[in-house]
């Protein structure tokens, strides 16, 4: 049975290794190199040609977020100097769904509160945080579905005595009265590459759901049909 999975456009792998401790054929993708522990699970090239060029089950796509995500509005907003960049981001977004949909059979699409959201041409989404699985953070994470549930979460104890939600952690109070979580406050600058990939990291947790759950599914989903 063909379990091989690609996690596009991930460097650290934090997906793609879930997947793999669970015994899937996943590989991570991205045209810069490997930054996690498997090089020999990371393959670097272009992602849409890998999308393309074999036979997947599952695609995960963390599509880079700069100029889509709500955060860049002042730069790629309507009527700002980038705003062209913005749409052929978004052009290209929805070509890679399109085109990952038709190739896999089970498709997600991360990424953060943006222009994508309003997008038409896009399908129902999930809006989740980290809190929610575990990893003391607030950020609103959009996944966009295709052949998936949402992911389950549990902010009490279930029939089972099961929670997963945990607190939001720390804030920051601006003298405007703002209030921002600490941490994304501390990477404000997306001149820094190095906080850009903070910002668009993936948290353990929701790489553990994400493997963890939609594993079962497909596992499921493909046992009944075989």
């Amino acid at each position: 049975m063909n379990m091989d999975i690609l996690i596009a456009y991930e460097r650290n792998q934090l997906v793609t290794n879930e997947f793999r401790a669970l015994g899937f054929n996943a590989y991570s993708c991205d045209i810069k190199e490997c930054a996690g522990d498997h090089p020999e699970w990371h393959i670097r090239n272009d992602a849409e040609k890998v999308i393309t060029g074999h036979n997947w089950l599952f695609i995960g796509l963390h599509l880079p977020c700069t100029k889509l995500a709500v955060s860049g509005n002042r730069t790629y907003g309507k009527h700002k100097p980038r705003y062209a960049e913005r749409l052929n981001a978004l052009d290209y977004s929805v070509r890679i769904w399109n085109k990952a949909r038709r190739v896999a059979k089970h498709v997600y699409l991360e990424n953060p509160v943006g222009a994508l959201n309003g997008d038409s041409r896009m399908p129902r989404l999930q809006t989740i945080h980290p809190y929610y699985f575990g990893d003391e953070f607030q950020k609103i994470t959009c996944l966009f579905l295709h052949n998936l549930l949402y992911l389950v979460h549990n902010k009490t104890d279930d029939l089972f005595g099961r929670k997963t939600h945990v607190s939001k952690g720390e804030f920051v109070t601006f003298a405007s009265g703002k209030q921002m979580p600490k941490w994304y406050a501390e990477t404000a600058s997306t001149n820094s590459e190095k906080n850009r990939e903070v910002r668009n990291r993936t948290f353990p947790g929701i790489a553990k759901a994400i493997a963890h759950q939609w594993g079962d599914y497909i596992n499921n989903s493909n046992l009944k049909k075989a």
